[in-house]
């Protein structure tokens, strides 16, 4: 059961970058490769939990977390700390996560789908757990408290 929701995530992950990859570059940019100049946009997405499993209704409000959106994301930057030895290489990208909010607002469990570097990775993981700790507000779909997976992607751009 655990590997069919992995293979769901993946695959909707996997459909997010390829309509993502349309769209304009902004500075929230992750290049597909070291060797590319080419870039794609990785966005926040939500997927609502309803008849037994995780569907993307394309949503356009997302998860808010209990200390603020602003400084969810300022405390998740601040704890990030770009690994010297992938500035060095020119490592740029982005570490995906799924976050599982249950109906009270409480994070359930927080799982990386996609990879960048093992540096990049592990300091994406603990910078998203720190921001996560404080929970969301319970996410309502048609006025009713649903579980969700926010998927969160944490973005490494050298300037």
């Amino acid at each position: 059961m655990a590997s069919y929701l992995k293979l769901i995530l993946i695959l909707i992950f996997s459909v997010v970058v390829i309509s993502c990859s349309k769209t304009s570059t902004t500075a929230s940019t992750a290049t597909k490769s070291k060797k590319t100049e080419e870039s794609i946009v990785l966005k926040n997405k939500v997927l609502v939990f309803q008849d037994g499993s995780y569907e993307d209704f394309n949503l356009d409000k997302m998860p808010i977390p209990t200390q603020g959106e602003d400084n969810f994301y300022r405390e998740l930057y601040s704890n990030l700390k770009y690994p010297l030895i992938a500035r060095n290489n020119g490592t740029q990208g982005s570490v995906m996560f799924s976050v599982d909010i249950d109906q009270s607002g409480e994070v359930k469990g927080i799982t990386k789908i996609t990879s960048l570097s093992a540096e990049c990775d592990k300091v994406a993981d603990t910078a998203i757990r720190k921001a996560s700790r404080k929970g969301f507000k319970p996410y309502k779909y048609e006025g009713t408290p649903v579980k969700v997976k926010y998927l969160i992607p944490v973005n490494f751009v050298i300037r």
